[in-house]
């Protein structure tokens, strides 16, 4: 059931890379930026090796469409779309198609790389460059509506800045530059006070990505600018602009403001007949953070009168899910 999807590559060998990697943990609520960003530094793209990360990515589709159930087939393919209700039954699918876009956008970024080095003869790679990159943002939208249905709202927040994200390299590749610079912009702006709330660590991951940002814009304001003598220079301006416009920074408050916390930073020990027993994993912190928060969605339901008996027994069998899912870990 692994997707395939083969960049043309010109200059490299079409080896895939036999190195058993472990599978990251599921984060509930999920930091949306973290997990790429770590991804991506850990899978080639601190040194620009766009086809390492390609090839990271479609392994761990398939890992994650075996662990979540849905793969597509072994001799004859299947098409599984991965959809909020399947994602109901097993959270890791949600990924899924996060990083099916992180595989095309890897794979439209070193066919890009491939024109750079090489020009007129891999001339053909600009179009199927954007060809892909129109398919990671389809995935992007995918990701982002099923957070939107099924995650709350700091995480909606985040799903929609990573799709803010993919639309903005889809739009400056069809030279599409206001339409990219408000989604830059947007992107900029949740970002900003997301990581306002986080680590230290967490916090500069998303310095980061905002520095990555940063020459894209003055690529799109210089383009903007050229051609309509706008002085966009003052990236400041523009994003008070834009926030006054969507009121971006107010949603980002109001998710803050509802109580979430970062499960796997608070919750270190858990005691069990009378000791304290410390978490000493990422992993096992985030399963038991994972079993609380289900544990407590759990009691509100058994005290709702509101809810269906099917209701009921739905939450009892995801709470099982959950339980299922520690006893692995």
């Amino acid at each position: 059931g692994q997707d395939t999807d083969q960049p043309i590559d010109t200059n490299m060998e079409q080896e895939e890379d036999q190195k058993q990697e472990p599978e990251d943990s599921f984060f509930v609520p999920l930091d949306v930026l973290v997990m790429v960003k770590t991804s991506q530094n850990q899978n080639g793209l601190r040194s620009n090796d766009y086809y390492r990360y390609y090839k990271y990515c479609s392994r761990k589709i398939h890992r994650l469409r075996k662990a979540a159930k849905l793969t597509q087939g072994r001799r004859k393919f299947v098409k599984n779309e991965v959809t909020a209700e399947k994602v109901r039954e097993n959270e890791r699918g949600v990924q899924i198609p996060l990083f099916t876009a992180e595989r095309d956008w890897a794979n439209a970024m070193f066919l890009k790389q491939q024109l750079t080095e090489n020009g007129d003869e891999c001339s053909r790679n600009k179009h199927t460059a954007r060809k892909k990159m129109r398919r990671a943002y389809q995935q992007a939208q995918i990701f982002y509506g099923i957070i939107k249905e099924l995650w709350d709202p700091q995480t909606t927040l985040e799903a929609e800045a990573y799709l803010d994200s993919i639309k903005a390299s889809l739009d400056v590749e069809c030279s599409n530059y206001k339409e990219a610079l408000d989604a830059f912009l947007r992107t900029n702006v949740i970002y900003k006070h997301i990581s306002k709330s986080k680590d230290a660590l967490k916090a500069a991951i998303y310095s980061e990505k905002l520095e990555q940002i940063e020459p894209l814009i003055r690529l799109c304001t210089y383009n903007i600018s050229k051609e309509t003598d706008e002085d966009l220079s003052n990236l400041e301006e523009l994003e008070k602009k834009l926030d006054a416009e969507e009121k971006l920074s107010q949603k980002v408050e109001e998710s803050l403001s509802g109580g979430r916390r970062d499960n796997n930073e608070e919750l270190i020990n858990i005691t069990y007949q009378g000791k304290s027993i410390p978490l000493k994993t990422q992993k096992l912190k985030s399963s038991f953070a994972k079993l609380e928060s289900g544990q407590a969605e759990l009691e509100k339901v058994r005290n709702s009168d509101d809810l269906s008996l099917k209701d009921k027994v739905d939450s009892y069998t995801h709470l099982l899910h959950i339980i299922e899912g520690c006893i692995v870990v």
